[in-house]
């Protein structure tokens, strides 16, 4: 079949890691509980790279614009 251009289109990602409370999937899980913030930077990275291959597979990671945005209450 001929192949058409995708769509536009927005995905936001809200994550809640790594604010509190700290929990990761048993696949991360730590050894001592002083190790839970590296692990839940080590899911977070997974989960993102997970994303970026998927839309890498579709074909839409050339055209990704990556906003990275970090709202802190003060």
């Amino acid at each position: 079949g001929a192949v058409t251009k995708p769509e536009p289109f927005l995905l936001y990602l809200p994550l809640t890691s790594p604010h509190t409370p700290l929990a990761v999937s048993a696949k991360f899980a730590p050894k001592a509980r002083r190790d839970l913030y590296a692990a839940v930077m080590r899911e977070l990275d997974a989960l993102l790279g997970a994303v970026l291959d998927a839309l890498d597979r579709t074909g839409v990671l050339q055209q990704l614009i990556l906003n990275r945005e970090s709202i802190q209450e003060t």
